[in-house]
């Protein structure tokens, strides 16, 4: 070793040394605690722990990846000050993901881990108390949360820059499965016979910059939903499912209130032969108490048997001389195929006439039909209109389906 410039701490590590591989000094960030450190002049990796700092790997050209934090800097986490220490790439290369890790070190709290993937950013952390005989499940209770399987493969790192607590190196291979119960992320690793489990937790890129100060190199906007990314539509459900909820209630206590109030009086009621073209006038009857609904109600008695009627018809105010007009259709088939019994239509319909005015009325009809047949004409003033009410409901549905399907694929694109 000599001829070597290398510098000790007062404790007796090694805090800097010239690279076995370029002769470039390496000077460390964290001495006496990693054991392994990547020359930032030509990438070869030196194992800490050999007097004569062998040379782990070795990068055949020189890779210009820049980390988006330098080794060297310094970020606020948790309330205390991290320096960055070590940085890596790593690949699945099955699936073409790619992500980085930064390695930071604290000398009183130790060593964390900050993460990024696409413009996401996870927080991580080693944890020894880590579900050990379930490394294969899909399923964990950890901490009071359900983590479910996510996404499985090997990770190999394809750059190493920095130094680190452990004997890393270009192509080192470990098999992984992380479990999501946004925004934490239970991982495990299994690399040489050994489970190792972290714990990480999404971070917005906003507190990634301020903890750091800076913006990071090569900044990128997000891109798809991060692995461990909260769902931001499940939090709008917890608000809109409960409106939802008590708009739904209210909508209906307010039209059974509204509805028994309402007369619902039948004031005509006639049997009528189909088909007929020509024109029947009814009695006179009245429809009291200012504007209301009248309901037309058609109801065949006989004759509809995979058959059709159709009456045409209008109220008349004998009094004002206005007409109110209305169509009342009904059809009804059945029949037996491939060994199966099937139905189409109805023997009843109900026409709607809305603000008719009280007065007195005649009602004149006509009929057409493929059959022969007997029918029910009924008028009713006032009657309760129930699509008035399920149309309210509908309405109100639109936001908790329209936060349900955005919340599922947001889903969606977390598993993709």
């Amino acid at each position: 070793m000599a001829g070597e410039q290398i510098r000790m701490t007062p404790m007796g590590g090694v805090k800097a040394f010239n690279c076995r591989n370029c002769g470039g000094q390496v000077t460390l960030l964290a001495p006496g605690q990693t054991i392994a450190a990547a020359c930032k002049h030509c990438g070869a990796v030196a194992d800490l722990t050999d007097d004569n700092f062998r040379i782990l790997s070795k990068v055949k050209e020189m890779i210009t990846r820049e980390p988006r934090f330098e080794i060297g800097s310094k970020a606020t986490f948790e309330g205390k000050t991290w320096v960055v220490i070590g940085f890596m790439a790593r690949i699945v290369r099955e699936f073409h993901f790619e992500w980085e890790e930064y390695l930071l070190f604290n000398p009183y709290h130790g060593f964390r881990f900050l993460a990024h993937a696409y413009g996401h950013w996870s927080w991580i952390k080693m944890i020894h108390d880590g579900p050990l005989g379930l490394a294969g499940a899909n399923n964990i209770h950890y901490q009071k949360q359900d983590f479910k399987f996510l996404t499985q493969g090997e990770a190999e790192v394809f750059y190493v820059l920095g130094e680190f607590y452990w004997q890393v190196k270009v192509g080192d291979k470990a098999q992984t499965r992380d479990l999501v119960a946004a925004p934490r992320m239970l991982s495990v690793e299994l690399e040489e016979g050994g489970l190792i489990w972290s714990l990480g937790e999404y971070l917005d890129p906003q507190v990634v910059e301020k903890a750091f100060g800076t913006p990071p190199k090569n900044k990128v906007r997000r891109i798809g939903v991060g692995a461990n990314q909260p769902n931001p539509h499940k939090v709008d459900l917890r608000w809109v499912l409960p409106t939802y909820i008590v708009s739904m209630l209210l909508t209906i206590v307010l039209f059974f209130a509204t509805d028994a109030s309402l007369p619902n009086q039948s004031v005509l009621q006639e049997k009528r032969a189909f088909p007929d073209t020509t024109d029947h006038v009814s009695g006179p009857f009245e429809i009291g108490n200012g504007i209301s609904n009248v309901e037309i109600q058609l109801r065949a008695d006989s004759g509809l048997d995979n058959h059709w009627v159709e009456y045409q018809g209008v109220l008349h105010n004998l009094e004002t001389n206005e007409n109110y007009e209305f169509v009342a259709g009904a059809e009804y088939y059945f029949g037996y195929t491939d060994g199966e019994n099937w139905t189409e239509g109805s023997k009843s319909v109900d026409v709607i006439l809305n603000e008719v005015p009280a007065g007195n009325y005649e009602m004149v009809t006509s009929s057409l039909s493929d059959s022969v047949g007997t029918a029910t004409i009924t008028v009713v003033r006032g009657a309760p209109i129930y699509t008035n009410v399920f149309g309210v409901l509908l309405l109100l549905s639109l936001a908790p389906m329209f936060v349900i399907i955005r919340s599922a694929g947001f889903e969606k694109q977390r598993n993709a």
